[in-house]
């Protein structure tokens, strides 16, 4: 969604030329609007997860990476099981930069209904996301008011 985005941006400036400065202005507000609710929509599941999520602990079972596809990064994925073995619901879990061996024991938050990825109690923290987001927010109205 994020490239999407950018693109957009991209085209847009390229076809209006930004021969002006309140051109530059607008395609500045536009970027880092998105940019801001890009980094709300990941704050969102975070804060979900904190809400409703239910902390276990659980075994990886299987681990897999995803295919190669050009310049794409490639995530790690885990599936995961409690201990009396029942499948931890939700899609496999995904750290951002630790690797988990078949066999090692995590805890992690679980969504019960399932919708959500189960997150480390590291990683389901929205306070990052949410200053990113609210940093971007003013940055987006600043042109304007000049």
């Amino acid at each position: 969604m994020r490239t999407l985005h950018g693109v957009l941006l991209i085209l847009l400036v390229r076809r209006l030329g930004a021969r002006e400065s309140s051109t530059y202005a607008s395609l500045f507000i536009v970027g880092t609007s998105l940019m801001a609710v890009c980094v709300a929509d990941v704050a969102r599941d975070d804060l979900t997860l904190r809400r409703r999520g239910v902390t276990v602990t659980a075994t990886v079972v299987k681990e897999w990476r995803d295919p190669a596809q050009g310049r794409a990064a490639r995530h790690y994925h885990y599936e995961l099981v409690r201990p009396d073995g029942s499948k931890v619901p939700g899609p496999a879990t995904r750290p951002p930069n630790d690797r988990h061996d078949a066999g090692r024991t995590l805890t992690v938050v679980v969504d019960p209904r399932g919708e959500l990825r189960p997150q480390t109690p590291g990683q389901a923290d929205a306070t990052g996301d949410l200053l990113g987001s609210g940093a971007f927010a003013p940055a987006a109205l600043s042109p304007s008011a000049g």
